[in-house]
């Protein structure tokens, strides 16, 4: 199957309802690409008020926007992987469904060894 005629044929659910591919896809980076530029300025707009000793209360407001955007982008990131796993094919024989396993065990192990290596570098950052 190429890859147009998946865009083409094939659906997945998104947000409560049942929408062609494509549409999903673009709505979703859309959507993270709206939010990364949001937060751009936000962010920016902060750390000039903070330069200028700007009104505490207008920090604060600015904060919960960057909040808030950090927020919508995290559950715009679980719509993604919920529509990854929607179109990702799905092991047919013994022989995929044992790779599979056995890829998902040594992705957790190498995960869960890059996040120990990350947070034994942070300590040896603040104790140095």
């Amino acid at each position: 199957m190429s890859e147009s005629s998946i865009f083409s044929e094939t659906s997945v659910s998104y947000n409560g309802q049942e929408v062609m591919l494509e549409v999903a896809i673009d709505d979703v980076f859309k959507k993270l690409q709206t939010f990364l530029n949001s937060l751009q300025c936000s962010l920016r707009t902060l750390c000039m008020l903070i330069d200028q000793d700007g009104d505490y209360q207008e920090a604060v407001r600015l904060n919960d926007e960057l909040e808030d955007g950090v927020e919508g982008m995290d559950h715009l990131f679980k719509d993604l992987k919920n529509i990854t796993s929607q179109v990702m094919i799905k092991p047919e024989t013994p022989e995929e469904k044992e790779f599979l396993k056995a890829h998902k065990l040594e992705r957790k192990a190498k995960k869960a060894e890059e996040k120990q290596k990350e947070k034994d570098k942070q300590l040896n950052t603040i104790s140095e």
